[in-house]
């Protein structure tokens, strides 16, 4: 058989002659398979450094700068702008697919893809070392699920775990946002400023979110609404500002949502009342107006509501009774009016009421004398002195 076509080399390999004759295809068939066996070669190498013997044995023969060779009786030689020829009488297509059975033998399609993946992942955490001077990180090339904060998969070697808190780190995070396997990312107790980035919201496994006590200023990312998985997320005692965002109701799975102490304006949206696995709201210490929505509580098992220190009006909701879960509630330092509702007798769990320095009026509901768990009870400066007294004297 024989096979003419122009081609080029970049210069002398040291792959054996014979084997550059039995894989060396026409420049047609070469620019199609070179970048996909220099590719692979610079994947597994990189990423699997512990492969077999005989699978690094014949990673070191994928050439990886030939673009064309001439085989005249098993020999060759560096080409320049001339004719390619190939007598041998062998299939150049039968010999390219065996290479490749061989190499898919070692390292399946799948596997391929993982060790990209891996590849991706280690570039990606040594640039967040690097931004964030965590140099801890990448000593002694070490396998980056040993490194100092890091937690992956069980199954795989995907980072699910970022647990940076407590370090003094200050930087760009935004790189954070490449890690696409990521469940839980604590960045809490730093001293990271500027704004959230918004690319946080393509962390769709994102289960856990703790960024507080930083120093994060502008408006809450209107993008952290994609994050539908997930249950916790914590944004206090930033330099937040603006509303929060009517984006947030995607959260569906939202179990713990905590703001407070913040510079956050606005109301609370009616929104948050249709959580259905709301357990903890915590928004105190900021400067939200309005009542407190008629239906926080109706959906949800509402455990604890902290909501003192702003500028609330209104009316203290029956809703935030309704199923009796409540165990903490904390209104103090509002304008609050109205009376305490009796459906505060249903928490049977509540240990602590705290709704000084309103406006309440009116009697506290008899009811809460059934509430056997009740250990501090707080209504002062309000229009409630002497049922107060009576209330304080059954603790």
């Amino acid at each position: 058989m024989k096979l003419t076509e122009s081609s080029r080399v970049a210069d002398e390999t040291p792959l054996p002659a014979a084997l550059y004759c039995q894989i060396t295809a026409p420049k047609e068939l070469t620019r199609r398979w070179m970048p996909l066996l220099r590719n692979w070669k610079e994947v597994v190498e990189s990423a699997v450094p512990e492969s077999p013997p005989a699978f690094q044995t014949m990673m070191s023969l994928i050439p990886i700068n030939v673009e064309g060779i001439n085989c005249e009786k098993s020999s060759v030689r560096q080409i320049n702008n001339s004719v390619v020829s190939l007598t041998e009488d062998i299939s150049i297509m039968g010999y390219l697919c065996l290479f490749s059975l061989l190499i898919f033998g070692f390292l399946s399609k799948s596997q391929l893809v993982y060790a990209q993946l891996l590849h991706d992942e280690t570039t990606t955490l040594l640039a967040i070392g690097k931004e964030l001077g965590l140099t801890d990180w990448g000593l002694n090339n070490t396998y980056y699920c040993s490194w100092p904060g890091i937690g992956c998969a069980l199954n795989s070697s995907m980072v699910e775990k970022l647990e940076l808190s407590h370090r003094g780190l200050e930087g760009n995070i935004t790189l954070v946002s490449e890690l696409k396997a990521l469940k839980w990312l604590d960045l809490s107790s730093n001293n990271f400023h500027g704004s959230i980035p918004p690319s946080f919201g393509n962390l769709s496994e994102l289960e856990f979110l703790d960024l507080a006590l930083n120093k994060f200023g502008s408006s809450i990312p209107v993008e952290l609404g994609r994050l539908r998985n997930l249950r916790s997320l914590n944004l206090s005692n930033n330099l937040l500002t603006g509303q929060i965002p009517y984006e947030l109701e995607g959260l569906e799975n939202l179990q713990e949502f905590q703001i407070f102490t913040n510079k956050l304006s606005g109301f609370i949206p009616i929104w948050i009342g249709n959580l259905t696995n709301l357990r903890v709201f915590t928004a105190y210490e900021n400067e939200i107006g309005g009542t407190i929505p008629d239906n926080l509580g109706l959906k949800s098992e509402l455990q604890l509501l902290n909501l003192h220190s702003n500028q609330l009006e209104g009316t203290i909701p029956e809703s935030i009774f309704a199923l009796g879960k409540l165990e903490i509630l904390v209104l103090t330092l509002n304008q609050l009016t109205g009376n305490l509702p009796e459906g505060v007798g249903n928490c049977k769990g509540l240990s602590s009421i705290r709704i000084g320095n309103n406006k309440i009026t009116g009697s506290i509901p008899g009811a809460i004398g059934n509430v056997s768990s009740l250990t501090y009870f707080e209504a002062d400066d309000n229009n409630l002195w002497r049922d107060c007294l009576r209330v304080c004297s059954m603790l």
